[in-house]
């Protein structure tokens, strides 16, 4: 039996759109659909291969820097040589390959091989002597890098080229002469740059030489290539490139003999990995590009001094990123220069998805909730002016807020709960209370309890009131256990309960940063609490309360169902282009299905929107793609607390992510900018009732952007999700209403 669309009534088109929405294609077929599929298939096996020697993750552009190698057909075929073999001794051995890092298993040994191939050019060797020189080149290359890869497998720092550098270098040890003669065929170096268009020669041929095709037309080809994938990582590699050749020229300055432009493109390289790939782009990162192709060109000196065979490969700017990537692993955690865990996108949009969950719900702090039920004031917050300083400044003091004398508004003996899940470190639970006004300095915790925390660090409660701790050490708690009560114990005058999370499990070691989360609060006094944080630092002397889930809020953003829907829309006045439906208002289609993680997936078009029903909210956390509704639902509700009541209001970030034109125009410029996100301010206008079906919110969204809407509202309703959404303009206004929607199974 089929199931019947849910509608909003009395909508005169709603039957016919449900039998339109029922249809079901068939699955695409034919010779375009399988055309594709091969295509796909050799960009997998090509792209990455050589698309890894200049970090592009992208296969598809990958696959262009084939083309800079196909300008010596003799160096394409040996390329080819590598791959085969390099695939082959992955499927013998079912090694993985990481195409995201430089440093696979392919480029490795496609660049082995090509050397091989430069190398025995020279030569009177028969060509299969040739070839099977260098397919012993190739394996050799391929058992170090998988040596280089397994030895790191646990570590932080990437494999990197190791394994073709060094195969290489020992090659032209082996072979001197031959090296001699192959490398005076190449000239273009010793070209005397005196103009602009000289040193753009100089740059370009460089880039080449990485793989040796020191030319013009080779090195636009990988210039093309990696502006394609990245602008910003193209930026941090020129600054790279020049801070290495204003370096080796200071060294010829000084009297160094160094021929540096064949080595330059390591300055290109660890320029490019440092200010914008295995660190985020910012103007931070940008020094460190310099200093990196200053250090790579300090490298390449060190190595032409000592190994000259090696100088010249890409082994200087290895030393470099791993130098730098290793003494970066020391600094603290609220320094400028964050790791890149995103390694698949490209830097801008790596940058804008760790900055944006950063600035929405922290730079991976933990998470806690307040441990004690009920209104809360700040005694003393983080940098607090008494006794939050120096390496115990992450820290939060809870007191009753003043306002009566009755026994339940004092902090004394009230429930102390576990603010996050983890198992019990240590606990102190026979410190006698203090009087008020006095402290217990010999024992300045007094009475504490220690949870190893799930998400990392340890969080320390203290002060508890003497033998009400209730949990041992191995105790498992979550959210909410009840620890014990409130007291007056240790360096306490008056009763509190102390709260930071610290970085070993010893009472008094160096905190943390860590946020609150989930919770209502208020910096004025009498307010009801209407603000709403997914995860802040409460300043100090504000109210904060856990936030309650309302059931009927709950119950409704928890239960939408996946299925097709069909929207319409009704546009007056002039709506930006940006927001402006190309086909007027014919029926947009939207399905939504709901994926192993339990994320829901709007698409539409070529546009996606990814939910996520969290433990706190329901939360939007991408949209992709130019589709004006689905762009108007990012704006509209980014994030719904469950505990939204009327009159609740919050803020957020919309998960816009820049696509289209944008990735050009925007994207790039992001990680340098101060605002570069859009902010929404949200308020819940009604909630669910049985007089009133449907959640009402109103969102007002600011950013540099002119094309943003004054004001949208929106309405939820039950399974159906999102059924209304009013955006107003400037001069004009956009009107979505879901015509029809058919759940699919299962719900």
């Amino acid at each position: 039996m089929e199931t019947p669309a849910l509608r909003p009534p009395d909508h005169p088109h709603a039957s016919a759109a449900a039998r339109v929405s029922g249809m079901v294609p068939p699955p695409a077929n034919g010779g375009i659909v399988q055309a594709r599929g091969a295509m796909a298939r050799l960009a997998a096996a090509f792209g990455p291969a050589l698309g890894s020697v200049f970090l592009i993750s992208n296969p598809w552009i990958g696959l262009l820097l084939w083309l800079a190698i196909a300008q010596s057909p003799r160096l394409a075929g040996f390329a080819l040589l590598g791959l085969a073999i390099a695939l082959g001794g992955q499927q013998v051995l079912g090694i993985e390959d990481d195409p995201r890092v430089q440093g696979s298993l392919r480029s490795n040994v496609i660049l082995a091989t090509i050397s091989a191939g430069w190398l025995m050019e020279a030569t009177l060797y028969p060509l299969q002597v040739q070839v099977a020189i260098a397919v012993v080149v190739a394996v050799v290359a391929f058992v170090l890098a998988a040596a280089v890869l397994l030895f790191l497998r646990a570590r932080s720092l990437p494999p990197l080229l190791w394994g073709y550098g060094l195969t290489a270098g020992a090659m032209f040890m082996l072979f001197p002469v031959g090296t001699s003669i192959a490398a005076q065929h190449y000239t273009w170096w010793l070209i005397d740059a005196r103009t602009i268009a000289d040193w753009t020669t100089l740059f370009f041929s460089s880039l080449g030489s990485l793989a040796f095709s020191p030319s013009v037309g080779a090195g636009i080809i990988m210039s093309g290539a990696i502006l394609l994938w990245s602008r910003v990582a193209f930026v941090a590699g020129v600054i790279g490139w020049l801070a290495g050749a204003l370096t080796a020229i200071g060294a010829q300055q000084l009297g160094l003999v160094f021929y540096w432009l064949p080595a330059a493109h390591n300055f290109f390289v660890a320029g490019m990995a440092l200010g914008a790939y295995y660190l985020l782009p910012g103007y931070a990162s940008l020094v460190l590009a310099a200093l990196a192709g200053a250090g790579a060109s300090l490298c390449a000196m060190v190595l032409l001094t000592f190994v000259p065979a090696f100088a010249y490969l890409p082994l200087a700017s290895g030393m470099t990123i791993w130098l730098a990537l290793a003494t970066v692993s020391l600094a603290r955690d609220d320094r400028e220069f964050w790791r890149n865990t995103l390694l698949q996108f490209m830097p801008e949009e790596a940058w804008w998805r760790e900055a944006f969950w950063a600035r929405r719900l922290g730079r991976r702090e933990p998470l806690l909730v307040v441990p004690v039920p009920g209104i809360v004031k700040i005694a003393q917050g983080f940098d607090g002016p008494l006794s939050h300083t120096g390496h115990l400044r992450h820290a939060l003091d809870f007191v009753r807020p003043p306002g009566s004398s009755s026994p339940a508004d004092s902090i004394w003996n009230a429930p102390v709960v576990a603010p996050a899940a983890g198992v019990v470190e240590s606990v102190r639970n026979n410190v006698p209370d203090n009087p008020l006004g006095l402290c217990n300095f010999a024992d300045s915790w007094g009475n504490f309890v220690c949870i190893r925390l799930d998400q990392g660090g340890w969080a320390l409660l203290a002060h508890f009131r003497q033998w009400s701790i209730v949990v041992r050490p191995g105790t498992r708690v979550e959210i909410g256990s009840y620890l014990g009560a409130a007291g007056n114990s240790g360096r306490s005058p008056v009763p509190h309960v102390h709260l930071q999370v610290q970085a070993g499990r010893e009472p008094g070691t160096r905190t943390v940063p860590f946020r609150l989360a989930n919770l209502q609060s208020s910096t004025m006094a009498g307010n009801a609490l209407l603000h709403w944080e997914a995860a802040t630092v409460p300043a100090a002397n504000s109210s904060v309360m856990s936030a309650t889930p309302q059931p009927a809020v709950h119950t409704l953003l928890t239960g939408f169902a996946p299925g097709s829907a069909v929207w319409t829309v009704d546009q007056q006045g002039t709506v930006p282009r940006a927001f402006r439906e190309r086909n007027g208002n014919i029926g947009i289609a939207v399905a939504t299905t709901l994926d192993a993680d339990g994320c829901h997936r709007l698409c539409s078009g070529r546009g996606r929107l990814t939910a996520l029903a969290a433990p706190d909210a329901w939360r939007i956390l991408e949209q992709v793609g130019e589709v004006p509704l689905l762009e108007l639902m990012a704006l509209a509700a980014p994030s719904v607390p469950y505990a939204a009541q009327p009159g609740m209001h919050w803020s957020d970030i919309a998960p816009v992510i820049p696509s289209g034109v944008a990735q050009w125009t925007k994207l790039p410029f992001a990680p340098y900018q101060a605002r570069p996100f859009i902010y929404t301010r949200t308020t819940c206008l009604s909630v669910p009732t049985q007089e009133r079906d449907g959640l009402r919110l109103e969102t007002v969204a600011t950013g540099k952007d002119a094309a943003l809407p004054s004001a949208i509202i929106c309405t939820f309703h039950q399974v159906r999700g999102l059924t209304r959404i009013e955006a107003v303009f400037a001069r004009g206004s956009a009107i979505y209403n879901l015509m029809s929607f058919t759940p699919s199974l299962p719900f």
